[in-house]
């Protein structure tokens, strides 16, 4: 049993929320500047996080961010070039940041560790959500409340959910999800569906 994963599941330090929401903030606002710099939209002083700040105030100030510079990009190049391109470097993204999760809590390939690393990561950006298997490689995740939608707009969550996708397969490579629906969109939740691609000809563990 990874005990250091299980108990982070149910409780993380202030200091530990403050240092991961940090280190998501740093790195999505960072890549996006790096968008905005390739189109020659960056402003002469990059855009960052500001580090002396609660918890709340970090997950507030980074998602105003992330609005303001998807909303420079597709008013410059496009809705649909926007989200091509800023997905794609996005998920890849996610993926680094999965894998330093995976490495930091010590996160093995069984689903169940899957499940409490999503537990910790939405609970760092308070979020949540449910997971509900609906055969023994599909699931839906259901988001019933998101501390980043009430400021976030449909394009800015189309955006950014890139990095919630690739974070779960940078977990487990074995593990892809896709959102399909948003609060942002006037639903009443998330909706992502999760397909597990198992590795071997062995029997699934359910989460």
């Amino acid at each position: 049993m990874n005990l250091k994963l299980m108990l982070a599941s149910k409780w993380i330090p202030q200091r530990v929320i403050k240092q991961e929401l940090l280190f998501i903030a740093e790195s999505t606002i960072s890549l996006l500047n790096i968008l905005l710099r390739e189109h020659d939209l960056a402003t002469a002083e990059p855009i960052r996080i500001q580090k002396n700040q609660s918890p709340d105030r970090i997950r507030e100030n980074m998602a105003l961010i992330h609005v303001l510079q998807t909303r420079r990009l597709m008013e410059h190049i496009g809705h649909k070039e926007t989200l091509a391109r800023g997905r794609e470097r996005l998920y890849a993204l996610g993926q680094r940041i999965g894998g330093v999760f995976k490495n930091q809590f010590n996160i093995g390939d069984h689903l169940g560790d899957a499940q409490r690393a999503v537990q910790i990561m939405y609970k760092i950006l308070q979020i949540k959500f449910h997971i509900q298997w609906i055969s023994p490689i599909e699931a839906h995740l259901d988001v019933k409340h998101c501390s980043l939608a009430r400021f976030y707009g449909e394009h800015t969550c189309a955006l950014l959910c890139a990095a919630d996708e690739g974070v779960i397969n940078g977990i487990n490579n074995a593990l892809t999800m896709k959102f399909k629906n948003h609060l942002t969109q006037g639903h009443p939740f998330c909706r992502a569906e999760l397909h597990y691609t198992p590795c071997t000809e062995q029997v699934l563990c359910r989460l």
